[in-house]
């Protein structure tokens, strides 16, 4: 499941870029893909990238903080 979306800019005219941020490591790509297909948007490319272990440690910060 999703935890953030996050709209990272218009990359070229028409063509957007998301970050999508999920609650744990599993890869959901073809869930993604699969479900903008099913809505008729058109996707270029898709890519899952891992957290730097800074930004973990960044993350579990925020956590504790709340």
């Amino acid at each position: 499941s999703f935890r953030e979306i996050q709209y990272a800019g218009e990359k070229e005219k028409g063509i957007h870029d998301y970050i999508v941020k999920t609650r744990n490591s599993r890869d959901i790509r073809d869930s993604i893909l699969g479900y903008l297909v099913g809505k008729k948007l058109g996707v270029y490319s898709i890519e899952k990238q891992e957290n730097s272990l800074e930004e973990l440690f960044i993350e579990m910060n925020k956590k504790e903080e709340k």
